[in-house]
This record gives structure tokens, sequence and C-alpha cells, in this order.
């Protein structure tokens, strides 16, 4: 008994350590790249709920909330918060976050003949922004939702009430303007050691995350984002997912998504007249998992206020 909840513990904590999936991550980066928060030019709101592996016991839920706002025209400050619930883990994170970016003219084609009489172009900015992310980390083992044949096992007994707070920083960069985007974050710097009732089980590991796409505008008013996301963890696959996005109107997105060899997925996004962002994400397993779920769910809701009277001169990446 004691060897079989001994192996649970490390198998359900290890996994714990990895942070939360998302399909609509673009619509809510700010969990993983704290610079990410400069770009909108108000106060944001997004929530998320992540329900993975539809009808695998002990699957991941996660539950996101993020809160910020500009400050003057460079600064931005905000706060993150988020609930992963895996198995008999429980993993709640608490984070402020802060970013600064700077603003320059994208340069000129040198070679540009210039004609007379030419109509004057809005003159186009590119913007560069880092960010730093400060917080706690609460873990919990809730042993006591566990079904266990011997409730006398000490592993069991010691382990039910195990709790850790631990503090950590993140930091991340963004380079964007109205073509391109491509960013770099790390939001776990330090990697603090995890100990349960007798031995440490486990280590928060840094995880690395590279996100790039650009956008184009084709016509009647469409515009087509191709994307990636890099993942990186020290002792774990790479993982990246491609996606292909098409808004309509300045309203609608309709997007797919490839995760490696893992899933295929689909997701929907709308913004109505008063800026409330609703969306919806569906992931189809292609691995082994897929024999026991139907799949996982996210749902997303969002609210900007625009402070600034001028629209914004960039398209990506603030939807």
């Amino acid at each position: 008994m004691k060897f079989t909840l001994n192996i649970l513990f490390l198998s359900i904590v290890s996994y714990a350590q990895q942070n939360g999936q998302s399909s609509l991550y673009f619509f809510n980066q700010s969990f993983y790249n704290p610079a990410y928060i400069a770009v909108n030019e108000g106060i944001s709101f997004t929530s998320t709920v992540r329900n993975q592996w539809v009808n695998f016991k002990g699957a991941p839920k996660t539950s996101n909330l993020t809160v910020y706002s500009s400050i003057g025209n460079s600064l931005a400050g905000g706060l993150s918060i988020q609930v992963d619930q895996l198995g008999a883990i429980r993993n709640s994170s608490f984070f402020g976050d802060f970013s600064y970016k700077i603003r320059f003219s994208k340069k000129k084609n040198p070679y540009l003949i210039k004609v007379l009489k030419t109509p004057k172009k809005k003159k186009e900015y590119s913007y560069f922004a880092f960010g730093i992310s400060l917080g706690v980390n609460y873990y919990q083992t809730l042993f006591g939702n566990l079904k266990v044949i011997d409730n006398t096992d000490e592993i069991y007994t010691d382990g039910i009430n195990y709790s850790q707070a631990t503090t950590n920083v993140g930091a991340g960069m963004l380079y964007y303007n109205t073509n391109v985007f491509f960013g770099m974050s790390v939001p776990t710097l330090i990697k603090n050691k995890l100990g349960g009732a007798t031995s440490q089980v486990a280590t928060e590991k840094r995880h690395v995350y590279v996100v790039g796409g650009f956008v184009k505008e084709l016509k009647n008013e469409v515009i087509v984002r191709p994307s990636f996301v890099l993942k990186v963890v020290e002792n774990a696959p790479i993982s990246i997912d491609l996606g292909l996005s098409f808004l309509f109107q300045q309203r609608l997105w309709l997007g797919v998504m490839l995760r490696g060899k893992a899933a295929i997925g689909a997701n929907i996004v709308y913004t109505t007249k008063s800026s409330l962002r609703l969306g919806y994400a569906y992931d189809y397993m292609l691995n082994s998992i897929q024999r026991f779920s139907s799949g996982s769910h996210e749902v997303m809701i969002g609210y900007n206020v625009n402070r600034s009277k001028k629209k914004s001169v960039f398209v990506c990446p603030k939807f």
C-alpha cells in the first residue's frame, strides 16, 4: 500500500507542475507573457475555463482570470489568477504583472522611388514590450478526495493535509506592429523544490514559450492570421501548436489548431459592439487518450474598455 501511494503521489505532482493548457491562448496571453499587458490601450478583463479530457477521471480542469490596465502611454499593470486541478492535486497561482513598451517608427524601404503628389500614408509604428511578473504558487494535495483501501496507511494520513506556498518571478518580451508579432517568455524562473510528508517529490520546472505569427488583410474585410506557440520544458518533449485563424469584419474569429500529434481543434470568438468578447474552443485528441475521452472544451469571456479616442494603430496581436 505504501508503495502504491508513493507512485501515485509522484505521478500526480510531477504532472501538476506543467502550466495549464489553453487553446484560446492568443486572447489571454498575459498568463504566460507579462509583456502582453502593454498591448491594449485601456482596461481588460478576461476569464477562461478549460475542462480537459472530458470523461477521463482526474483530468485537468483549469480556470484563469486576468485583469490589467494601461498606465499612461507606455506602462501597464495587472493581476493574473489561475486554479489548476489535476486529480488530487490543486495548484493556485496569484501573480502581479508589470510591462513597459517602447515605440519606434517602422523602417522605410531605402530603395523606394518617391513619386510627386503621392498621397502621404499614415505613419506606422513598431513596438517592443518587456514585462515581469511576481507572485505566489499555492500547492495542495487533496488526498481526502481519493478512494483508498487502507485509510490508516501513514503515507495517506500524513499527506492528506499537505500544502506548500512558493514565490516565483517570470519575465517576457514581445515585438509587434501592424503585420507581425513575436514573443518569448519564462513564467517561472525559480526552480522551487516541493516536498511531501516524507521527502521531496517534485521541482517547479522552467517553461519557455515562444509565440509568433503575422496578419494579412484579404478581400471583403477578411483578415488571416497564421500563428504558432512553441513550448519547451526541461525533461519533457518539445510541443508546438500551429494555428490558422480568420477574422471577419472585425468581429468574428474562426480558427483551427494542430498540437503536434496530440490534438486537433477548432475555435470561435466573437466580439460585440460593446467590446464584450465570447469564445469557445474544442480539442479532439489524436493519441491514446481519445479512447477514454470525448475531447477538451474551453470557454472564454472578456471585456475591454478602450481609453483611447483614436483607433488602435495595430491589428495584431491584441485580438
